[in-house]
């Protein structure tokens, strides 16, 4: 039998993010990984880009998959409960996946300006001020659009072009915040707007804005792109932890999800691979590897035990599901 690490393998869940193709394959290669999911966030799939990916991870023998990771809320059970659906192996040239989930298409004015002015009004609660600049109303403009889902860090560059900011900025307490930040993320070095952006807007902080959108366009869409969804790392923290996680697998199903993560950076969850299974559901997952993480390895998982193991068979999986259930997917 093969030694674990010589064998190929597959991930599901990785984060393009800010990397380069070339960057993206190379780790695949370093890690033996023949199948991969190539997932941007939310409303913000960049077609042409993953299209690239695509074609360039087939020049090196790697099998790429579209996806997509988005944020969405649900009342279950008098309880509102907040999770992450996965959209995977959609179909990149159709028309509602560009229309609902990149942001070029315009991201839908009552998802993008109540984020907006959240986001602003917390840098104005803590001091700051957001007016616009000369220097600063081309970025200005890009919040505005409709065209750029990632707003909170464009609004840190708005504040740094401010000169009124500059005595805050430079007091204590801010000093001592972007001290302890850059203690975490050295690699932010320089980058003030980093700096501020996951001191203030990251989860769990002042200003974080889920931006969540509805889950039954979510799956309408991806079904419709001849994609599957699956529920994300369910074992995860799910809202405030009082809606039971049986009653909201139960949820995702009757709602038409596809599917469980059962990988979640680590060895199968063989409890959660057979709640699907159960339900004639799909069985997936991988790293979550993300840049903005150190956390994560693609194709192996934690990078602490690396004992994740995903066979590139599953991609079988997913195209027998869809054969199979085909009529009913939209």
């Amino acid at each position: 039998m093969l030694e674990i690490d010589n064998r190929p393998r597959a991930d599901f869940h990785v984060h393009l993010g800010d990397r380069t193709k070339e960057d993206f394959i190379e780790e695949a290669l370093d890690n033996k990984v023949t199948v991969v999911a190539a997932l941007d966030r939310g409303s913000e799939v960049k077609i042409d880009r993953l299209q690239a990916l695509i074609d360039y991870g087939l020049s090196k023998g790697i099998r790429v998959i579209p996806g997509v990771e988005s944020f969405t809320q649900a009342e279950i059970d008098g309880q509102r409960a907040t999770f992450e659906l996965i959209g995977l192996d959609f179909d990149l040239d159709h028309p509602d996946i560009y229309r609902i989930l990149d942001p070029r298409a315009g991201i839908p004015p009552e998802h993008h300006y109540p984020k907006i002015d959240f986001q602003r009004s917390i840098l104005e609660k803590m001091g700051f001020e957001v007016t616009p600049t000369d220097e600063s109303a081309i970025i200005f403009g890009e919040i505005q659009s409709r065209q750029v889902a990632e707003t909170a860090i464009r609004f840190c560059k708005i504040v740094l072009l401010n000169p009124n900011n500059q005595n805050l900025l430079n007091s204590d307490f801010w000093q001592d915040r972007i001290r302890k930040h850059l203690i975490e993320r050295p690699e932010d070095e320089g980058r003030w707007d980093k700096a501020l952006y996951w001191s203030i807007f990251a989860a769990g902080k002042d200003g974080y804005w889920p931006s969540p959108l509805n889950m039954q366009l979510i799956v309408k869409t991806i079904r419709e792109a001849n994609g599957v969804v699956v529920g994300a790392h369910p074992n995860f923290k799910i809202g405030d932890g009082i809606v039971n996680l049986d009653t909201v697998i139960n949820y995702w199903f009757e709602n038409k999800v596809d599917g469980l993560e059962g990988w979640d950076a680590g060895p199968l969850n063989k409890e959660l691979a057979l709640k699907s299974r159960a339900r004639g559901g799909l069985v997936l997952g991988g790293s979550g590897r993300d840049i903005k993480y150190s956390n994560r390895i693609m194709g192996k998982g934690d990078i602490n035990r690396q004992d994740m193991y995903i066979s590139p068979k599953h991609l079988l999986d997913i195209k027998k599901y869809k054969l199979t259930h085909q009529a009913v997917l939209v």
